[in-house]
């Protein structure tokens, strides 16, 4: 029906007072009411009222529904709030392929809101690869027809201050913060201190990061400004040296979880700088930063392992020594390297993460140095290090099975790996002895939910095949859509292959492995060819696992003949059970020298046990405790950091506090 009394005026025009006065969800019932009516300005109107700030204020099944009844399901506004709903999970599974197709399809239908949610969309690398050239594009776009916009003016500088998708140009990212601030953007606060402290305006920058320190609504930038308002204070440049005032900066921004602030608080507290020497509270700093990956406190942390403490009764752990000097390595210190060098070539016996080390060693090799390479050439010829445990053995004694029968769970999936290679054993036996043998494929399709140990079993297994001589190497390659995929035709298919190249002799491991599959103009095609027709030629010496959620990749599988002749064996991850997640803590305690006391323990069950009762699609099983346990460890060390005399005892211990 459409309006036809002349001298009607909509209630946002006869009365703007109350219209101001009107709750989100109001607003949006009589704005799609009016569009019913055939108000075509009410859609304009609903654009400016319903964003995705506020899109949480009206109930999700309203939204969702309105979404999809027709004709209002055609109208841009409808996709874009349908990109909203499953960008934030609102409503809907959060789902960012999704969100970015109705941000696409609102775009195609005229939106010009949708730009900026593209833009975005491309710059975080959300349902798609990042792209830092379509993203600047999207935002250039929507600074061009609504200059009013500060989110897009900021993320344009943003890429401007970075050179990503842009040439760097610091004027240009200056001129857009700048009017971003204007507009009165929080965010603009501590990025103009950033500009203003790169261009050697530190007096300026103080301002700025004052700013942003007081009035930003991001929580992490108020940490950020606080970090970078300490470091000014401390280099006394533009500004007065103040070392008091530094320190106050550094423990508010380490306290909110900013890892190079927490390691300047260590250091602040170990000589005295700003605040009375403390070295016990230096070392749980110097914990903190060094468990959030500040390649200094680790390097600390494996001396101190190295060397021992003998006044607080710390005997020397070479194995937590290297593990420590391995992750301040692969975090650039040079230093680390050389050290956890000189232990392996000392013959010392250590346990160490295969990731890790096999990273560092890779790292250290593609830098020359010797060392590393005969290494690497020594545990590919001797077999010395099994995939779990990473043992260092004289000779490889460990065996990879025992390894997966180590493994927390999982009885299903041991007995189907078992059954699989005891297959794989006896065709290859067969194959020895002159005897026709059964042709078995080994590509595999894993199943399950984040966090349920695919990818460990998928490293266990390559060790196997090593061990039984099915695979050359047995090295696992890991790649999801953004390691296989590119952005112009024809650099797909060369992509894909330097990654089946680098696999050869080992398994390539393709997680969320379904997102090759989406519809439309897309290169993830390419690479599902290129990885089919590799697969066949390279049998003999190359496995290829995908994995992912099951009923995507059943639906992946079943989208393409190649792929459904080549993946015939299928292994289900099931979720963890709360008994087996209590486990699992339990054992990253063991592995970190920690112990909970009996409250403590108690807790964290209850905690487990209700966490499994109500989970949701983001819960993560392992990744999930994983998480879990870092966030215990960190509060416990801001609760230990306190005291004024801290034992050996309360560094171990976990209470009911830290949960």
């Amino acid at each position: 029906m459409k309006l036809t009394v002349d001298n009607y005026k909509p209630l946002y025009e006869a009365d703007p007072a109350r219209w101001a006065e009107m709750s989100a969800e109001s607003k949006f019932d009589y704005l799609t009411d009016e569009i019913k009516k055939g108000n075509n300005d009410a859609r304009f109107h609903l654009s400016l009222q319903i964003t995705r700030l506020n899109i949480k204020s009206v109930p999700s099944d309203k939204i969702v529904a309105w979404c999809h009844k027709m004709p209002y399901a055609n109208l841009p506004i409808a996709s874009l709030f349908l990109g909203f709903c499953y960008e934030l999970g609102y409503g809907v599974q959060q789902d960012y392929v999704k969100a970015l197709a109705c941000y696409e399809n609102a775009n195609q239908k005229g939106s010009i809101d949708s730009l900026y949610y593209l833009g975005e969309m491309y710059r975080l690398g959300r349902g798609t690869p990042v792209n830092y050239q379509k993203a600047a594009a999207y935002l250039t776009d929507t600074v061009k027809y609504d200059n009013s916009n500060p989110k897009a003016l900021v993320s344009l500088a943003l890429l401007y201050m970075e050179g990503k998708g842009v040439e760097e140009n610091q004027d240009k990212a200056l001129e857009l913060m700048t009017e971003a601030n204007i507009l009165n953007d929080l965010s603009s606060y501590y990025y103009m201190g950033v500009l203003r402290e790169k261009r050697g305006e530190c007096s300026e920058a103080v301002k700025y990061y004052r700013s942003a320190h007081k009035f930003s609504d991001v929580a992490e930038e108020q940490a950020l400004a606080a970090y970078r308002l300490g470091c000014i204070y401390e280099d006394g440049v533009g500004i007065i040296h103040d070392d008091s005032k530094s320190f106050v900066y550094y423990l508010e921004a380490a306290q909110k979880g900013i890892v190079d602030a927490q390691y300047k608080v260590a250091l602040f507290f170990e000589n005295g700088r700003g605040t009375d020497t403390d070295r016990r509270k230096a070392r749980a700093w110097y914990i903190k930063a060094a468990m959030g990956g500040n390649p200094k406190a680790q390097m600390y942390l494996g001396e101190l392992y190295e060397d021992g403490f003998l006044e607080e009764n710390i005997k020397p752990n070479i194995d937590a020594a290297f593990s420590w000097y391995i992750r301040a390595a692969l975090g650039g210190s040079q230093e680390a390297s050389d050290k956890a060098e000189y232990i392996l070539s000392h013959g010392y016996n250590v346990h160490m993460d295969i990731g890790e080390a096999l990273a560092w060693l890779r790292k250290s090799a593609a830098n020359g140095n010797q060392g590393a390479v005969e290494e690497l050439e020594r545990l590919k010829t001797e077999n010395a290090i099994d995939e779990k445990s990473a043992v260092l053995t004289s000779d490889g004694s460990h065996s990879a099975m025992e390894d997966l029968d180590e493994l927390i769970g999982m009885e299903t999936i041991k007995k189907d790996v078992r059954e699989l290679i005891n297959l794989v054993k006896m065709q290859k036996l067969r194959k020895e002895k002159g005897m026709k043998s059964l042709p078995v494929s080994l590509h595999m399709v894993f199943t399950g939910n984040p966090g349920t140990g695919k990818t460990t079993v998928a490293r266990i297994m390559a060790d196997i095949y090593r061990e039984i001589g099915v695979l050359s190497k047995g090295q696992l390659v890991e790649v999801d859509r953004a390691g296989l995929v590119a952005g112009y035709v024809g650099q797909t298919a060369i992509k894909t292959q330097e990654k089946i190249d680098e696999a050869n002799g080992g398994i390539l491991f393709i997680d969320e492995a379904y997102t090759l599959a989406k519809k439309g103009n897309d290169y993830g095609q390419e690479a599902i060819d290129t990885l089919i027709n590799l697969m066949e030629k390279r049998r003999d010496n190359f496995i290829v696992i995908v994995a992912g959620y099951p009923d995507l990749m059943k639906e992946f599988i079943n989208s393409n003949p190649g792929l459904k002749s080549r993946f015939n064996k299928y292994i289900h991850f099931p979720d963890y059970s709360s008994e087996e997640l209590i486990k699992i803590f339990n054992s990253l305690c063991d592995k970190y020298e920690y112990r909970l006391n009996d409250e403590a323990a108690k807790t964290i069950s209850e905690k487990i046990e209700a966490h499994v009762k109500n989970k949701n699609e983001q819960f993560s099983n392992a990744r999930d405790i994983r998480n879990m346990f870092e966030t215990i460890i960190s509060n416990q060390a801001s609760r230990v950091m306190t005291d004024e005399n801290i034992s050996d005892e309360e560094l171990m211990t976990i209470t009911e506090q830290d949960i």
